[in-house]
Formats: structure tokens, sequence, C-alpha cells
């Protein structure tokens, strides 16, 4: 595997050098794909042991917000960076130093001595995640195109596992949360050794290709597969900011219970992440994306309309969690589809980067308007409202009558 990780190629050569040893392929994906699973064990990590940062450094709580806000900040500005130079530099070495960024961010968070500190690390670890999530969104989508809704659907199972399994490794050090800090240095330092050791030295194009124009990135379709992210993103965060503390304030539900509800949005994700990803490749793009967004409005409608059960409260946690799963992940390959195949790591930057905007509105729009409307109002306005102008954003696209062909390649 040394010499195959030596050899440069670029993204299209990628599947056909491995063709005849489908181990490799997969042990490939695996390094490409654990990238995802660190983020999330950070950003699990970070929610459990925030609030005992904050006591440490004699931080107030206005400190979750802004923390959340400088790590969103990082892949906003950097993911668009990543972008460009994905067209320009060995996508391996892109991963490995976009991986040690987040590595140093995340460890370091665990040892911040004031608030300036905190917010410093989070910025740092958001812009080494918006780097990777721009290379690794990029190269799976790059190197087998008419399968590139189940390669990015990988991405979203690892960081899934990723946001199940960090609570019960994290809870049993709160709030000795330093130690657990180490541990991500640990996690991040695996994730290198697998890119290292298994990631071929791919170039997205050749060397005549790697110059990227703004003026092909917006399109009519990648235009509007931007402004359906930036909604996507609003929504998301306003419902992930408040579910828990909506179940437990509103719906008086006891807070084992609602933790019980929230862990089906991660299962929601395992199950359905993939078949929506394999979907999108073997039905149409567009209406996958239709039917997440009704997926997501649904949902949503469902939480906040009314005053749902236990039962009703685990299957559209159930449902929303598929949903916002799968929907990165489809609408990363749309845009790509969409898109002009030199400009594919910007494409894939630029979905993070709206997609990040709108989040950093989210949680704001909602808690600003809870205080005036109260939690069912502000749910339906700022989850399911954007999410149904979302589907309508998407509706407008104009789905290629055609595809062109791609050369075959390896059955995965």
């Amino acid at each position: 595997m040394h010499s195959s990780s030596d050899r440069k190629m670029d993204l299209s050569q990628v599947m056909d050098h491995f063709k005849d040893r489908p181990h490799l392929i997969a042990i490939i994906l695996l390094a490409a794909v654990f990238t995802n699973f660190v983020t999330a064990f950070d950003l699990n990590l970070f929610f459990f042991s925030s609030p005992f940062i904050l006591d440490t450094i004699s931080a107030p709580d206005i400190y979750l917000g802004l923390s959340a806000s400088a790590f969103t900040l990082g892949v906003i500005i950097f993911a668009a960076v990543g972008g460009m130079l994905f067209s320009r530099f060995s996508l391996k070495y892109l991963l490995v130093v976009s991986i040690l960024v987040m590595t140093v961010g995340s460890v370091l968070t665990g040892y911040v001595s004031n608030p300036a500190e905190l917010l410093l690390m989070r910025f740092i670890f958001g812009a080494g995640n918006g780097v990777m999530q721009s290379v690794i969104t990029g190269f799976l989508g790059g190197i087998y195109p008419t399968r590139r809704g189940f390669l990015l659907s990988l991405k979203g199972i690892t960081f899934s596992a990723g946001m199940l399994f960090g609570p019960y490794a994290e809870s049993l050090v709160v709030p000795a949360y330093r130690i657990i800090y180490l541990v991500t240095g640990g996690v991040g330092a695996a994730s290198i050794l697998l890119i290292l050791l298994f990631l071929p030295n791919v170039f997205a194009h050749r060397e005549k290709d790697r110059n990227f124009r703004f003026r092909r990135l917006f399109n009519w379709n990648t235009s509007l597969t931007f402004i359906s992210i930036f909604f996507f993103g609003i929504g998301l965060f306003g419902f992930l900011g408040y579910f828990s503390h909506y179940m437990i304030s509103y719906l008086h539900v006891e807070s084992g219970t609602a933790a019980i509800i929230s862990s089906m949005l991660g299962i929601g994700g395992l199950v359905l992440t993939m078949p929506l990803g394999h979907l999108s490749d073997i039905w149409n793009r567009k209406m996958t994306l239709v039917l997440i967004f009704g997926m997501l409005v649904i949902a949503s409608t469902g939480v906040f309309l009314g005053h749902p059960g236990i039962p009703e409260l685990m299957i559209l946690s159930f449902l929303f969690g598929g949903g916002y799963n799968g929907m990165i992940n489809v609408i990363s390959a749309a845009s790509q589809k969409y898109g002009d195949i030199r400009d594919i790591g910007l494409v894939s930057g630029t979905v993070f980067s709206f997609y990040s905007g709108g989040g950093i509105l989210g949680g704001i729009l909602f808690g600003e308007i809870l205080h005036i409307v109260g939690f069912s109002m502000s749910g339906i306005l700022f989850v399911s409202v954007v999410m149904t102008i979302g589907l309508i954003t998407t509706l407008l696209i104009r789905e290629p009558r055609h595809q062109k062909a791609v050369s075959s390649q390896p059955s995965l």
C-alpha cells in the first residue's frame, strides 16, 4: 500500500487504480470517513464539559453561545478556503494538516484559562473542521460520481456513531474533563495515521484543470442548493439548540426520558442516512432532497404543534434525525452534480459555508423570538416554516434530463 500511497493520481483514477483490490478501497473509505468521527467526538465532549469549563475559567453562560459561534465562524471561513485549496494541493496532506489543526484546537479547549482562549480554541477547531469537511466531501463525491450519494452517506454514518458513542465515554470522566480532552488527541492522531498509511496521494484534477473560477460556482441549480442548505441550517440549529429545553420546560418530560428521546436523533441518522444517500443515486437527487425536506417539515411540525406524547416524540425524533443526517450528504452530492467538475472542492466547501451561516442565525433567531411567542410558535416559525422554504427552493431546481456517463467503476 505504501507504493500506491506515494503515487500521484487524480480523483478520476482512484477507483480504477484499486478496482482489483476492493479491500483496499474499503480501507481508503474508512480512513476518509473516520475524520467525521473525530468531529462528532469533540462536539459531544464540548457539549458535556462546557458547563465545567466555564465554571473553571469563571466565564458567564453567554460563552456557551459565543463558543458555538466561534466554532461555526471558523467553519464558514475555512470551508470555502478548503474548497479553493482542494483544487491546488494534495488532498492527503490537506487532510493531515486540517485534522492536526482540529486536534490541537480540541485538546487545548480542555486547558484554557480564560474566556478569550476558549473562543480562540473553538475557532481553531472550526477552521480545521471547515477545511476537512470540504476536502472529504469533494474526495468522496469525486472518486465515483454515480455513487456519491452512497459514499457521502458513509461520512454521515461515522458522525452519527460518534454522536452516540461520545456521551457514554465522556460521562464517565466529567467533571474531570481534561482527561478526556487528551483522548481526543489520540482520536485525532489515529485519524491522521489512517490518512498517512492508506489514503493515496490524490490531487483533484490534472495540472491544467487546477484553476477555479467563481463565475462557474454560481449557476441556477448550485445557487438554489446553497439557498436550500442555508435555510436548512437555520431550522436545524434552532431545533437542536432548543429541543431538549422544549421537552423539559414546555412538555414537562422527565430529563432522563428527554435524553432517550434525543438519542433517537442519532439512531435515525444511523438507520436512514445510507438508504437516503443510495436513493439519491438510483432515483433522483432533487426529488430525494424534496423527500428529506418533507420529512423534516412533518417531524418538526409534529413536535411543536400540539402536545405530543412520549411515543410520538420518539418517532418524530427518529424521523427528524434521519432527515437532517441525510440532508447534508445528499445536498452535497446534488451540488457536485449541478456544478462544474473542476470546482468540486469549492462547491463542497461553499455548501458547508452556507450551511454554517444558517446555523449561526438559527439559534439566535429561535432564542430572540422565544420569549415573545413561546416555544411552540418559535418552533413552527424557525424550524417548520424555514424547512418549508428550503423545500420550495429545492422544487425550483431544474434537474438535467440526462447525466453524462462515467467510466465503469468497481461495485461497492
